[in-house]
């Protein structure tokens, strides 16, 4: 990869260098911009241990934008219902710790399933469209699934 930087020439004129820079140094910057949110929480988990649920609620927001981010900047799917996914992992998260085990990597493993089983079965009817379409059936997608949920007894 080369970017252009402005030099100026022994005759007084200016005139554009290329500057080579290393692929392997831009995909480590890359690594550290993508690591740095984890090293932050890590480290508040380590220096404010009295802080831990407001730690854990940062964490969660911090894998919600993360998804968005997945789900809108690398695959390019404009979804207005991305959070009921995050929604079905908490409900079988919270299911699984009043009726199995309160254990919490099983929690964790059970919400993955469950979330993962949703998205199959939504990804199969309606990522076959797009546009205003796909985010009108991604909104009602969310819609059924939070109704379902207050309807759940």
């Amino acid at each position: 990869m080369s970017m252009r930087r402005e030099r100026r020439m022994a005759s007084g004129h200016w005139r554009m260098a290329k500057v080579h820079r290393s692929p392997h140094a831009i995909h480590h910057w890359r690594l550290l911009l993508h690591a740095l949110p984890w090293l932050l929480i890590v480290g508040f988990y380590v220096a404010a241990p009295s802080y831990l649920s407001l730690g854990t609620n940062v964490l969660i927001m911090v894998l919600l934008a993360r998804s968005l981010e997945i789900a809108l900047g690398y695959a390019g799917i404009i979804s207005l219902g991305h959070a009921a996914f995050y929604g079905v992992g908490a409900y079988a998260a919270g299911l699984s710790a009043v009726h199995l085990t309160n254990e919490p990597l099983t929690g964790l493993l059970l919400a993955t399933v469950a979330a993962g089983v949703l998205g199959l079965v939504t990804g199969a009817l309606i990522l076959h469209t797009q546009g205003m379409t796909l985010m009108m059936l991604t909104l009602a997608v969310a819609a059924l699934i939070a109704e379902a949920a207050n309807q759940a007894h």
